[in-house]
């Protein structure tokens, strides 16, 4: 850029500087800013990727936040008592189903006559 500003305050039509010179210096300035505007539109492509993943990050690790909080007071908020009695009712359901299968299976059909 400091090169771009020299060649600009240079005057034109001294001997030692033609306008052919001239033309050659400024086209390489421009190739040079534009390799340079190249450059950060590259780079501003790859940190609007990366913030991208963050936000879908960020989305993710607060919908499993949610989740945790919900199964974690699940957890926490459980009635105990309620939980056993539920328990205890299911075991008593089974071991009479239990129970029930065993005589029946015993009997023949010779039983029934």
């Amino acid at each position: 850029m400091q090169n771009l500003i020299g060649i600009l305050r240079t005057p034109v039509g001294l001997p030692a500087y033609s306008t052919t010179q001239l033309g050659n210096d400024l086209g390489t300035q421009l190739s040079n800013l534009d390799q340079g505007f190249n450059n950060v539109s590259r780079v501003h492509a790859a940190v609007g990727t990366r913030l991208r993943e963050l936000d879908s990050l960020g989305n993710a690790s607060s919908d499993l936040d949610i989740q945790y909080q919900g199964s974690l007071s699940e957890l926490q908020d459980l009635d105990y008592a309620k939980a056993i009695s539920e328990f205890t009712l299911q075991q008593t359901y089974l071991e009479a189903a239990q129970k029930s299968f065993a005589q029946i299976s015993g009997l023949s059909l010779f039983n029934y006559l």
